[in-house]
């Protein structure tokens, strides 16, 4: 039995004032912060 968990986008590290240090627009406005994605599940073999 394995069981695993997995993360994306859990934390942004930066003095960036704007939503999304990823954003190539002005400045980071008007736009959606990048989303946080998890997955868990357990893979059973018998």
């Amino acid at each position: 039995m394995d069981i695993f968990v997995q993360g994306q986008n859990l934390f942004t590290w930066t003095k960036w004032r704007g939503l999304d240090p990823e954003n190539n627009r002005q400045y980071g406005r008007f736009e959606y912060p990048n989303a946080r994605k998890y997955t868990a599940g357990i893979n059973v073999n018998f």
